[in-house]
């Protein structure tokens, strides 16, 4: 008697009740997905920045060295520019087969590759390789001493510029606020002053070099 009693107050699960499990299967899968894909996406991020970071400490780094010996220019090259691109010829002092010091130079070219979005490094007659990639737009000035410019050429002016500033731009997939002159504002900004150069101390802190 008993165990008929309880079959018949057993009762199965309606249509209804089952589609709400469903509901709520699906509601708490996609909510663990998207708290998943979330982590993903932030380690990713993550990732980049630590990458960018790294890239533009090298650039800063190669190029801070090749302005800290630089020259106007030699028989080979000449110490030009423009917004996208800047050659620097350089002195380099290194220990020969003998083991005492000896200088040469050399060549560095800097250039922006807008087809890759990268910012290439060129040393001597070697091919340029990615120094800082995802690079959107790359803008290069200079400062004499007196005013800034986008081009600048040492054979011309007879001296090193007092500072060189490199502006960068990371690609992006979105939409981003543009400034006044409707370019998007530039992400990293790299000042580095020229020791070399026959701006007076003044002049190269107008220019923003400490």
């Amino acid at each position: 008697m008993k165990s008929r009693a309880c079959r018949r107050g057993f009762r199965a699960f309606t249509l209804l009740e089952v589609l709400v499990a469903i509901l709520l299967i699906g509601v708490i899968v996609g909510a663990a997905f998207d708290f998943f894909w979330n982590i993903v996406a932030s380690k990713q991020r993550l990732t980049m920045a630590s990458a960018r970071v790294s890239e533009v400490t090298t650039l800063e780094d190669t190029l801070g060295q090749a302005l800290f010996a630089a020259e106007a220019g030699t028989a080979q090259a000449t110490f030009s520019g423009s917004a996208e691109w800047l050659g620097v010829p350089c002195r380099v002092v290194a220990a020969g087969a003998t083991g005492d010091a000896r200088p040469y130079r050399r060549f560095i070219k800097i250039s922006f590759n807008s087809e890759a979005h990268t910012l290439d490094a060129a040393w001597d007659s070697a091919s340029a390789s990615p120094m800082v990639r995802g690079v959107g737009s790359c803008a290069i000035r200079y400062f004499d001493g007196r005013a800034w410019a986008g081009e600048f050429d040492a054979g011309k002016s007879g001296r090193l510029p007092a500072v060189v500033e490199v502006a960068i731009t990371w690609v992006r997939k979105e939409e981003s606020k543009l400034t006044s002159d409707g370019t998007s504002p530039a992400d990293v900004v790299l000042t580095l002053r020229v020791p070399d150069s026959d701006a007076e101390e003044g002049d190269v802190r107008a220019g923003g070099a400490s």
